[in-house]
């Protein structure tokens, strides 16, 4: 997994920020310092900001179960907010990928969590935008997730928009634009939605079998926030 962060890929506003930056460029680990992977964002990736964001809550990170779940010291467990990774259960592609960048970047290791939002999922699970030290500043491990091509933007219907939602649908083009991770062998074609739906769908899905539909490109359904219906990926359509 190549690292393709050297170009500051941030909007300007971003990239002439002058807010006060981290005052440490690396927390302790509990244990041992995670295994260290090839793709580390750099100073000029959308995942990076000079000061965290009000109300970030320092924790602790105990493990790391796959790209966008983890539990922290007192067992809690969190799930990343506003992106969705490969399955490892389902053996999907990339899932492992996705765990060891959320692993090199978490695991063991000092973080800052963010509420927004419902707290807390059916599961119970904490939903938060993660945040970990880097050089000058953090890292924010949601959108670092989406810009290495590991996870996409996921808006579950029936939720309001998140604040992040702009710069993660643009990590998620700059994937696309650069044939990251589960984006290399990327192919445009037509996918099928209704008028008010946050996925996209094979044609023969069940799920519009008897509603309007629209075809659209991939592409233009990504850019919009859509993300694949589970029925069609699972190909029980």
């Amino acid at each position: 997994m190549g690292c393709l962060w050297s170009k500051d890929e941030r909007p300007a506003a971003q990239r002439q920020s002058n807010a006060p930056s981290a005052t440490s460029t690396a927390a302790a680990p509990l244990v041992n310092e995670p295994t260290t992977v090839s793709a580390v964002p750099s100073s000029s990736s959308l995942a990076f900001v000079k000061a965290l964001p009000a109300g970030a809550v320092k924790a602790q990170c105990y493990s790391v179960y796959d790209g966008d779940t983890l539990s922290l010291t007192d067992r809690s467990r969190v799930r990343l907010l506003g992106v969705d990774t490969p399955e490892l259960k389902e053996k999907e592609p990339f899932a492992e990928e996705a765990k060891r960048l959320t692993q090199s970047l978490c695991e063991r290791r000092e973080i800052w969590l963010v509420a927004e939002g419902d707290p807390v999922d059916k599961y119970e699970r904490l939903l938060r935008w993660i945040y970990v030290p880097a050089e000058g500043g953090f890292t924010c491990v949601n959108i670092a997730l989406v810009e290495q091509g590991l996870a996409v933007y996921y808006h579950p219907s029936g939720s309001s928009s998140s604040t992040l939602e702009a710069v993660l649908l643009q990590a998620q083009s700059v994937a696309r634009s650069h044939a990251r991770g589960k984006y290399a062998a990327f192919e445009d074609a037509d996918v099928f939605v209704t008028s008010n739906g946050r996925a996209y769908h094979q044609r023969s899905c069940r799920h519009i079998a008897e509603v309007r539909i629209h075809v659209i490109k991939k592409s233009a359904a990504l850019d919009k926030g859509m993300t694949a219906c589970r029925t069609c990926l699972s190909g029980t359509t």
